[in-house]
């Protein structure tokens, strides 16, 4: 702390003095102290142009930091991805998800419905739930689902940040309730 309040001291003498002239008390000192130590990073980060790696690498290295890239809970996107449901009744399957992989941002994801026999399932009630298991915070929306025939487009489903993110679809049907739940890791 010492260091950081002689940098403050150092570089910000003409800012710090015109604080502290104008009443800085000790109280005040400090807590401009502490302010000036917590933005002093992104300051200096934000005037340092030009010198930073290429966007590709400064992207890759963000992906690195996420630590859900080799988590064993995240899918491989592919389309046609299926999961059973937790009751058995149903098996879930994400037909083709845009933008593929599913991504930061607005995503809408194509599923479809089937029983035990195979049989497409339509006119069920689907619900389905973003959330961040690591975080313990869900999306800032609620996809809304529309119908047509045996399908359901969900949209949108907003991952807003890079992170594992669950979305557990949940399906109210004339056999029976039942529910399952997709995981992907989303990149920065």
């Amino acid at each position: 702390m010492r260091a950081i309040s002689g940098l403050v001291y150092s570089g910000f003498g003409n800012l710090y003095g015109f604080v502290w002239h104008h009443r800085g008390n000790v109280d005040e000192r400090r807590t401009f102290n502490t302010l000036l130590a917590a933005a002093l990073p992104a300051l200096v980060g934000a005037c340092s142009g030009g010198g930073g790696p290429a966007p590709s690498e400064t992207d890759a290295a963000a992906n690195a930091a996420i630590g859900c890239t080799a988590d064993a809970r995240a899918f491989d996107y592919e389309p046609g991805l299926e999961q059973p449901g937790e009751s058995g009744l149903l098996s879930f399957r994400l037909v083709s998800a845009e933008p593929a992989p599913p991504a930061k941002g607005q995503n809408s994801w194509l599923l479809e419905l089937f029983d035990g026999d195979g049989a497409g399932v339509g006119a069920a009630e689907i619900e389905a739930t973003p959330f961040m298991p690591d975080h313990g915070h869900g999306s800032t929306q609620i996809p809304s689902v529309s119908v047509a025939d045996e399908s359901y487009d969900l949209s949108p489903i907003v991952f807003f940040m890079p992170g594992l993110w669950r979305v557990r679809l949940e399906a109210r049907t004339e056999l029976g309730d039942d529910a399952a739940e997709f995981f992907f890791c989303i990149q920065g």
